[in-house]
């Protein structure tokens, strides 16, 4: 496409997503009056206050919060790629098989331990 021609629709497409997000701003508002109305002064589920107070009830403190939301991208992007680590060497099918093992090795445990308590007390 002639450069001539791409100007006219690219100005049109950032003007499409304008107004596309100006609509969705509306939209947001419109719902959040809608929850107040309905729901009165309780946080709207998924909320940054309503994930805030969940996170602080189960333990988390606001001085861990701050540090998580403050991190340097390059600390960021150190501990993802720690976790993807973890989360690919530790699927679904491995931690299944790890708590068998650990229930079986229990499980021998419990038989040996049975086994002295019965011949020591013979």
């Amino acid at each position: 496409m002639p450069l001539d021609k791409v100007l006219p629709v690219a100005r049109a497409f950032s003007q499409f997503l304008n107004l596309a997000n100006i609509a969705e701003q509306h939209h947001r508002i419109r719902r959040r009056r809608e929850y107040l109305r309905v729901h009165g002064s309780q946080p709207q589920r998924g909320s940054c206050e309503e994930t805030f107070a969940r996170l602080v009830q189960a333990g988390v403190t606001p001085d861990a919060l701050h540090e998580a939301l403050t991190m340097p991208a390059a600390e960021q992007r150190e501990r993802m790629a720690s976790l993807r680590l973890v989360v690919r060497q530790y699927n679904v099918y491995r931690w299944a098989g790890r708590m068998l093992i650990d229930a079986g090795r229990r499980r021998q445990r419990q038989r040996i331990e049975a086994r002295v308590l019965r011949h020591s007390t013979r």
